[in-house]
């Protein structure tokens, strides 16, 4: 059994890493919102937190705002790597894919595909400088 912190990030993955954390997340908290005495499916119509962020059409408020809580995280660690939002960011907040999920996780591939080739080296020789390492 585990008894100590449960660590997923990655850089390689991060944007389907932000997705499993999500669902960690939800199960962490309904063992902690269990262990304060709510009564879960009271509260959200089914057994947990994690079922009920399943569904698409979930209107719970707790639910939209962890969803939205964990797709905010995961847009802002990936705008700090790659520039730009997660491409997983919709299947976090609303549970599906979709047309509209599509196209943006098509456009940030290219945006950071541009960036990658053509502003990171620029930004790494700086940083190498700053740092004084030198090449």
């Amino acid at each position: 059994m585990q008894k100590g912190v449960f660590r997923t990030n990655c850089l390689d993955c991060l944007d389907r890493t932000n997705l499993v954390q999500s669902k960690l997340a939800y199960v962490v908290c309904d063992s902690i919102l269990t262990h304060c005495g709510f009564d879960l499916p009271a509260i959200l119509g089914c057994n947990s937190i994690l079922a009920a962020t399943h569904s698409p059409d979930s209107n719970n408020i707790l639910v939209i705002n962890l969803k939205n809580i964990w797709a905010d995280n995961g847009d802002t660690i990936s705008k700090h790597y790659t520039g730009t939002g997660s491409t997983h960011t919709n299947v976090t907040r609303t549970g599906k894919r979709d047309l509209k999920g599509i196209m943006d996780h098509g456009l940030k591939t290219l945006s950071r595909f541009y960036k990658q080739y053509m502003e990171d080296n620029y930004k790494q020789e700086v940083i190498d400088l700053l740092v004084g390492k030198h090449t």
